[in-house]
């Protein structure tokens, strides 16, 4: 069985918009806590993670997955959407990834959820299967809550 994929924004549901602006040494924004905390408890920590976030455009696979080693995220991180964003939206970039990475070779879709603090799955196949986040609050404990709940119904 597949673990369960999320596809991971990072500035709203990670970083919280009120403490955008406070950086690490590398210039990076710093992970709320409680946010780190709460991706590790959904599923049970039974996940795998695609990046969605725009820091994928700035970073490699290795660079990220140390990056969130180093602050206490314990999911591995699968790989990054390609960029489409001249093109299309968020959406069509997560539609992209599952198109090439499953059905390429007919693998059954895996259980997949995506964490964003922007809407633009509403008028998608993915309406079920996305967490809009608070940007302000960042993902929290409540979030999980629902989200753990809502997974036996994809």
């Amino acid at each position: 069985m597949n673990k369960l994929l999320i596809f991971l924004d990072i500035d709203g549901v990670l970083v919280s918009y009120d403490d955008i602006h406070i950086k690490d040494s590398n210039g990076h924004s710093l992970f709320k806590k409680e946010s780190i905390e709460a991706l590790n408890q959904i599923n049970n920590g039974d996940c795998e993670i695609v990046i969605t976030s725009t820091w994928r455009l700035s970073m490699t696979l290795d660079q990220m997955q140390h990056l969130f080693i180093e602050r206490g995220i314990k999911i591995p991180i699968k790989g990054f959407t390609i960029d489409l964003s001249k093109n299309a939206n968020r959406s069509h970039e997560i539609n992209y990834h599952l198109v090439e990475e499953y059905s390429v070779e007919f693998i059954e879709l895996p259980k997949f959820i995506i964490l964003d603090d922007v809407n633009s799955f509403e008028r998608t196949d993915f309406k079920s299967n996305f967490f809009q986040i608070n940007k302000f609050r960042a993902l929290d404990i409540y979030d999980v809550r629902i989200i753990n709940k809502s997974l036996s119904k994809l």
